[in-house]
This record gives structure tokens, C-alpha cells and sequence, in this order.
């Protein structure tokens, strides 16, 4: 089977314009004007996990008040907590103040304390990130989609 090498240039253009998008778009939010779900279980049941996010109201974290024992802080990142007291399970969306280069480490990080205290912060940068089960962001994501793409092209230049 002969393949159309005008079609194949043409796929291959799509594909890595694609991949350059997604790279680039991966790290384009601007942390000053990003948007977060903000809700509490313990207020509103459909702020659990599975997530509806459809249904939670959507904050710009820009526009909230600075806290008062933080005022130097702006909102920068969207943080989902989950927090298991007493084998009641909790879980908190919103927006997440933090400074410098501490904003770029978008992990998850658990804490267990004593009488049955388990909390597992998350943070995530990006409008709506904090909407997922888990919201860990691999900064390896847009090199694998980029990576993936290039060999689906080379294996139809083989065709």
C-alpha cells in the first residue's frame, strides 16, 4: 500500500502543532488570574469524591480578600484537601496561598497526626485543576503526548 505523501506531510504538521500546543499550554496559566472549585463535604455532600464538578461553585481566586495573618500571600494555586478524623472522611476545594518557587511543586503531600488524624494536601496550578480524584500534574505529561504523537507518524510513514 502506497501512502499519499501529501496527506502525510499534512498529518504530521497537525500533529506536531498539537504537541507544540500542549507543551506550551501546560504551563501557560497565569497564576494571577486562575479560578478554583471551592466547596467543603462537610457543608455540601456533592463536594466528595466522586466530584460533580458541574455542580460546585467556581471561585476567581483573584478577586478574594488577602487572609489576615498572611497579607504579602495572593492566591496563586488551587488546593484540594482530604482529611479522614475519626474515620469521618472530609474533603475542602479552593484556592491556595503560597509564595516563590514553593507554587511550582504541584505534589500531594500526606500528614497523619495522632487520634486518627490522616490530611492529604494537594495543590495544582490551572483554572479548575482542583476538580480530580488525584490532581498530581506530571510536568513529563506534554513530552509523552509530544513523544506518542511522533511515533504514531513514524509508523505510518512505514505503511
Amino acid at each position: 500500500m502506497k501512502l499519499n505523501l501529501e496527506y502525510l506531510s499534512s498529518y504530521f504538521f497537525v500533529s506536531v502543532f498539537a504537541s507544540v500546543c500542549v507543551v506550551f499550554a501546560s504551563g501557560a496559566e497565569e497564576p494571577s488570574s486562575i479560578s478554583c472549585y471551592s466547596c467543603n463535604s462537610a457543608f455540601d455532600p456533592r463536594c466528595a469524591d466522586p466530584f460533580d464538578p458541574y455542580s460546585i461553585g467556581i471561585v476567581n481566586c483573584s478577586l478574594r480578600p488577602r487572609l489576615e495573618h498572611l497579607p504579602e500571600l495572593e492566591p496563586v494555586i488551587c488546593r484540594k484537601t482530604y482529611m479522614k478524623i475519626q474515620g469521618k472522611e472530609r474533603v475542602l476545594r479552593g484556592c491556595g496561598y503560597i509564595e516563590g518557587d514553593a507554587m511550582y511543586n504541584t505534589t500531594c503531600v500526606r500528614r497523619t497526626g495522632t487520634s486518627e488524624v490522616e490530611v492529604i494536601y494537594c495543590s495544582c496550578r490551572g483554572s479548575l485543576c482542583n476538580s480530580a480524584v488525584s490532581i498530581m500534574q506530571s510536568p513529563l505529561t506534554p513530552l509523552l503526548v509530544s513523544i506518542t504523537s511522533l511515533l504514531a507518524i513514524a509508523r505510518l510513514a512505514q505503511l
